[in-house]
Formats: C-alpha cells, sequence, structure tokens
C-alpha cells in the first residue's frame, strides 16, 4: 500500500468534489493534474492512468492522484460507473511513502 504523508503545519486545502455517474459508455478525459484528486468507486470499472501507471479500479478501490501530472483514461468504462471525486491541495511538502 503507498501513504501520502504530508506536514499539516498548513492545512489542507479543499478545493472540489462530487459522485459522478456514467449515462452512457464513458472514458476520462485527458487532463494535466495541477492537485491531489482521490477517486472512490462505487460501480462499474474505471479505467484510468496517470502518466504510464494504468489502474483498473473497480467497487470499493480507492485511488489517490497527484499533481503535476497526465491524467486520462485508456479504456471505456460501462453505463451506470459511478464514483465519489475529491480535489485539494497540500501547500507543504509531501512524501509518498510504501509500506506492505
Amino acid at each position: 500500500m503507498i501513504y501520502l504523508e504530508a506536514n499539516i503545519d498548513k492545512p489542507i486545502l479543499f478545493s472540489m468534489c462530487g459522485n459522478f455517474t456514467s449515462d452512457s459508455k464513458w472514458i476520462h478525459m485527458k487532463r494535466n493534474l495541477t492537485d491531489y484528486e482521490i477517486i472512490i468507486v462505487n460501480k462499474g470499472t474505471v479505467y484510468i492512468q496517470q502518466n504510464d501507471s494504468k489502474y483498473a479500479a473497480k467497487e470499493g478501490d480507492i485511488l489517490l492522484f497527484t499533481p503535476d501530472s497526465i491524467q486520462k483514461g485508456y479504456d471505456y468504462s460501462s453505463k451506470g460507473t459511478s464514483f465519489y471525486w475529491l480535489h485539494f491541495s497540500c501547500p507543504s511538502n509531501y512524501n509518498m511513502i510504501s509500506k506492505s
């Protein structure tokens, strides 16, 4: 498992959040991610990648995307695929820590 370690001397800043549900076959747009994003999959499979790392996130999976990266879909998700998304920024330095 990979963890985000951040100094919280300065608060983490909430940006926006929502619940996405596709009403037809759907693929995530390509964009330059400028903040953090958490995705929590409710239903279906989300086929998404950050830079060269691809993920097929299923119901119950949680993904954390980091800023200054390219985010895009690499395959279509079926109608009814649903996930919560939350964007935030962290003004302090951070570390990604891998622990098993």
